[in-house]
């Protein structure tokens, strides 16, 4: 597998491509992981994107000290690859979420997972139980719905629930 040498390979954006492809799923145990500090300009399909460069795994690694040398700055963090689910930790919240835009405009089928305490402090959910707005609380409620028909359906029909 090819390394980056410059910015100009980096910025080929089906060079990237392939690069991501390979070292994401070469991905084995937790490894290192880098995004850029700053955006850069890549061209998708004669079109300019501007986004931040995320690398991964141990040529990740070797491509980052070969940009750095042309002044190309870098976060690092941790990361470990679970299927298509890949977590990523030391990394901070705000290049997280680049980092996530760039892996979304690769289209590999990846999703970032960014644990809560490295969130943004408004982004992690701090109640016990859902909110009124939550989904989730619009299925409880149909579930305990559920329940007391089930128990009346029971009564109904001479037989009691077994306690559980």
């Amino acid at each position: 597998m090819k390394q980056f040498t410059s910015l100009d390979e980096l910025l080929d954006w089906e060079q990237y491509l392939e690069f991501s492809k390979l070292t994401l799923k070469a991905l084995d145990g937790e490894g290192p992981c880098f995004v850029s500090k700053d955006k850069l300009s890549f061209e998708i399909a004669g079109k300019p994107w501007n986004g931040h460069a995320f690398l991964a795994g141990k040529f990740g690694l070797l491509s980052v000290k070969e940009l750095k040398k042309g002044g190309l700055l870098f976060k690092e963090g941790t990361c470990r690859c679970e299927g298509k689910d890949l977590f990523v930790s030391g990394i901070p919240p705000k290049l997280s979420k680049e980092a996530l835009k760039t892996i979304l405009k690769l289209r590999l089928g990846y999703k970032l997972i960014v644990p809560d305490e490295e969130r943004e402090p408004d982004a992690v959910e701090v109640s016990a139980g859902p909110t009124a707005t939550d989904p989730r609380r619009k299925n409880l409620e149909q579930l305990r719905k559920l329940g007391s028909d089930l128990d009346r359906l029971l009564a109904a029909l001479g037989k009691q629930p077994k306690a559980s």
